[in-house]
């Protein structure tokens, strides 16, 4: 059951980003079709005509992106999703400075609740990595629409769709940060309660 988990982290968390930033790339370097008209058949054939050797090697490299990603991916949600909901986080943060002692006591005392964190470190990492690679899709796609003069409804769409999505999904990441510090926090204050820990 653990090494599911992890696999479905992994999956989430670096290989799916990590593929969206490869379409992108893949985007940027090659002619497009303006009409972006794609159908069920069109993508049951590009499917078959993968082979396995390369849908393996597709994930692989997915994955190496994702995980080089990660790092650019918290820089990202430090220095921009912190600061552009800092009175979201100001105002819902129970205490500010939860630190590595903290959670190490967490870990040690409450299980459970350490478990919670965990989920709320890796949701919050999707969530980021998703964004990030959400706007540098839409970049990548605005960047398409002007220089290749693609101005079809469905090439404008998927642009707003992508740049929501990135905003949407940056919001979620400070949202599970939120949710991990307070974890933190509570379980920290029940503890002294307790007479645990000072």
């Amino acid at each position: 059951m653990d090494n599911f988990k992890f696999g479905l982290f992994d999956i989430f968390t670096y290989t799916l980003p990590g593929f969206v930033i490869f379409f992108s790339l893949l985007l940027l370097y090659h002619d497009v079709d303006i009409s972006l008209k794609v159908t069920a058949e069109q993508i049951v054939l590009l499917i078959n005509n993968f082979s396995f050797n390369s849908i393996i090697f597709l994930f692989i490299l997915s994955y190496i992106i994702g995980f080089i990603m990660h790092f650019f991916g918290y820089l990202y949600f430090d220095f921009i999703g912190k600061r552009l909901w800092s009175k979201k986080i100001s105002r819902k943060i129970i205490d500010s400075t939860p630190n590595d002692s903290q959670l190490v006591l967490t870990r040690h005392y409450s299980k459970e609740n350490f478990i919670y964190i965990e989920l709320w470190y890796a949701l919050r990492g999707m969530s980021y990595n998703l964004s990030l690679a959400f706007l540098f899709l839409a970049i990548i796609l605005i960047s398409k629409i002007f220089y290749e003069s693609l101005y079809q409804i469905q090439w404008i769409v998927l642009t707003i769709t992508c740049f929501c999505s990135s905003i949407i999904l940056l919001d979620r990441a400070v949202t599970f940060h939120i949710w991990c510090k307070n974890t933190i926090s509570e379980t920290n204050q029940f503890l002294i309660k307790k007479g645990i820990m000072n």
